[in-house]
């Protein structure tokens, strides 16, 4: 497996979080296993490549900022999850634009959803955007993390 098999593995796990977490408003722990797994193997295989310290203590910074973010009920606790282990597989020479990105996408989020639910939203719609007003943060998280890990 590559460096860049694995970069691939994590953004298409972060598209499933982002549906996921729009049907049915949860992200499951055991896709969050797996994100922590995939790591575990970039540090095995791909030692020079991560900076371990480092990225777990801006890993472990943003699950701080995320217990944050859950207290004031503005993050779900499985989005809390989701924006740490994503944060293992961030560059951190470019955080700047990583938390601009996130902040955009969660504004645009905010609007889109709001729009597709006045368009198609009806009570008995089998995904849980479309029935509630929840906003899904694992959309604007996953799209900075591909961003991230692709793009910037």
């Amino acid at each position: 497996m590559s460096i860049l098999m694995i970069s691939y593995t994590v953004a298409a796990l972060l598209v499933v979080a982002a549906i996921l977490d729009a049907k049915t408003a949860k992200i499951p722990n055991w896709l969050i296993g797996i994100f922590v797994l995939l790591f575990i193997a970039k540090v095995i295989l791909y030692p020079q490549t991560v900076d371990i310290m480092w990225q777990l203590i801006f890993a472990f910074c943003v699950l701080i900022g995320g217990f944050g973010l859950f207290a004031t009920g503005g993050f779900g606790a499985g989005a809390v999850k989701l924006m740490a282990v994503t944060a293992l597989f961030m560059p951190l020479d470019r955080l700047g634009m990583l938390g601009l990105s996130l902040l955009a996408g969660i504004i645009i989020s905010l609007f889109l959803f709001g729009f597709l639910r006045s368009l198609f939203g009806s009570e008995d719609s089998s995904w849980k955007v479309l029935r509630a007003r929840v906003i899904p943060m694992a959309v604007p998280i996953a799209a900075s993390g591909i961003l991230g890990m692709f793009v910037l």
